[in-house]
C-alpha cells in the first residue's frame, strides 16, 4: 500500500523505520492514549543518549505525537510511533502522517481554478450538467489523443479552433457556471462581478509575474571563503626581506 503511496526514496526512508522500530519495548502507560518506547539496549548505552520517547495517541486514533518530533521536523513517521500503530494493529498509515510532498501524487498541484480536478480534494463542492457533459467529452478527446503523435496533433489543432470560437461566445456569463457558483460562495453571495479570476488575462498576468521573480542576471560569486581582511595602509604594509650575498653576507650585490 504504502509503496504505492510514497515516492522510491521516501518508502526506503519508511523501511528503515519499520526496521528500527524492532529495536524498541513499548511500555504502556494509559490504554490507547499514552505509550512509552524504550530500545532495548537503554542500559548499555551512553549517559548522554536519549533511549525512551514518549507517544501521545489521540481519540480516536489518527494522529500520533512522538517526543523526539520528527514528523514534525521532516514530515515521516518515526520508528517509535510505528511501533505504536503495530501494537494499535493499525494497517495503514493515518492521513495525517502521509505529506503529499513525500508522495507519488506530490506533483498534482494545479492553478487556484483548477484546483477542484486535484486527487486529494475530493468531488466536486457544486454539480452542474452543462459542466459534466463538457468535462466527459474532454476527457474522450484526451484519451483518443494520446494514441498515437497523428491523433494528439489532430487533437491539439481542433482544440485550439474551439478555444478561440468559443472565447467570444463565451465573454457573456449567465452566471450559471461551476466556476461563477464557487466564487460567489466563497464572496459570502455577492457575486461574481467584474473580478474574473478564472479569465485567461490574469493567467498570462500570472504568468508574466512568475517569470519576474528571477533577476535577469545575477553576479556570480567567487570560490571559496569570503575574506576577512581589510585593505591596510602603507605603514602597515610589511617591509621586504632583504636579500644578502650567501658568501660575504653583505647586501647589493
Amino acid at each position: 500500500m504504502h509503496r504505492q503511496v510514497y515516492t522510491r526514496t521516501m518508502f526506503e526512508k519508511f523501511g528503515e523505520a519499520l526496521y528500527e522500530c524492532g529495536s524498541y519495548d513499548l511500555i504502556e502507560v494509559e490504554p490507547r492514549l499514552e505509550y512509552i518506547a524504550r530500545h532495548i539496549k537503554f542500559q548499555s548505552g551512553e549517559k548522554w543518549c536519549k533511549n525512551e520517547f514518549v507517544i501521545s495517541v489521540s481519540e480516536p486514533a489518527d494522529e500520533f505525537i512522538s517526543e523526539c518530533g520528527t514528523f514534525e521536523h521532516y514530515g515521516m513517521v518515526c520508528s517509535h510511533v510505528l511501533k505504536v500503530m503495530i501494537h494499535l494493529k493499525l494497517y495503514e498509515l493515518p492521513p495525517k502522517h502521509v505529506l503529499k510532498r513525500w508522495t507519488r501524487d506530490a506533483r498534482d498541484i494545479l492553478p487556484p481554478e483548477y484546483l477542484r480536478y486535484q486527487k486529494d480534494h475530493g468531488p466536486l463542492k457544486y454539480s452542474s450538467r452543462r459542466h459534466n457533459t463538457l468535462y466527459l467529452l474532454a476527457l474522450d478527446v484526451v484519451k483518443l489523443g494520446n494514441n498515437n503523435v497523428e491523433a494528439h496533433a489532430l487533437a491539439m489543432e481542433k482544440m485550439r479552433d474551439v478555444k478561440v470560437l468559443l472565447e467570444p461566445v463565451a465573454a457573456v456569463r449567465d452566471r450559471l457556471g461551476l466556476s461563477d457558483r464557487e466564487l460567489a460562495a466563497d464572496s459570502g453571495g455577492s457575486g461574481v462581478g467584474n473580478k474574473q479570476h478564472f479569465g485567461r488575462a490574469e493567467s498570462e498576468h500570472t504568468i508574466s509575474q512568475g517569470l519576474d521573480l528571477f533577476p535577469a542576471s545575477c553576479k556570480k560569486r567567487p570560490a571559496g571563503r569570503p575574506t576577512t581582511s581589510r585593505d591596510k595602509a602603507p605603514y602597515e604594509q610589511p617591509s621586504k626581506r632583504s636579500r644578502l650575498c650567501s658568501i660575504c653576507r653583505i647586501q647589493g650585490h
